[in-house]
């Protein structure tokens, strides 16, 4: 684990510890976009994302990084679930069009896997 994150692993702690909850959600915010890059090979990303989604279960950005986390892993039906959650919650039309194209990516890399397996 990088100094980065293993520094703000330590923050999200002190901060959960505190009842902190702005600085809890800040510390896995950043989390999520530094283990996107360190670690999304190794399932760190997504369970970051993991945690985000059940903290801050009413934000659609949970949801949404969730599913890229669970797409990266090609774990194609969480994926769908995490995109198909963040669609009921937003109420953003750009957004909501991108989670529709996501859920046809899904679908069709689901539709891919099942043909070949």
């Amino acid at each position: 684990m990088a100094a980065a994150d293993e520094r703000l692993v330590q923050l999200h702690a002190e901060a959960r510890a505190a009842e902190d909850r702005e600085a809890t959600l800040a510390c896995l915010k950043a989390l999520s976009v530094i283990t996107s890059v360190t670690g999304a090979e190794d399932g760190r990303w997504l369970a970051v994302c993991r945690t985000l989604a059940r903290e801050e279960p009413s934000n659609p950005s949970s949801w949404i990084t969730l599913g890229q986390a669970e797409e990266h892993q090609d774990r194609f039906a969480a994926a769908g679930r995490a995109y198909l959650k963040a669609l009921e919650l937003s109420t953003d039309k750009r957004t909501d069009a991108l989670l529709k194209d996501a859920l046809d990516r899904i679908a069709r890399a689901m539709a891919k896997t099942t043909a070949a397996g």
